[in-house]
């Protein structure tokens, strides 16, 4: 399996051959972390409408 890690965020790989700088971690993290909330409220909306449409359909 291939490594994966946070986009945005240095693998552990870099961070020990370049050191970390803790504020663009922190940045990065917190972008993802973002990126991560906007999708679930999309997912949520989605479920939402299928919903919605299941409900009249059963009509």
């Amino acid at each position: 399996m291939k490594n994966k890690h946070l986009l945005n965020v240095q693998s552990a790989k870099e961070m020990d051959e370049k050191g970390n700088d803790i504020g663009n971690t922190a940045m990065g993290i917190l972008q993802n972390v973002e990126e991560h909330e906007l999708y679930l409220y999309q997912h949520d909306e989605k479920i939402k409408s299928l919903e919605d449409e299941n409900t009249l359909l059963k009509k």
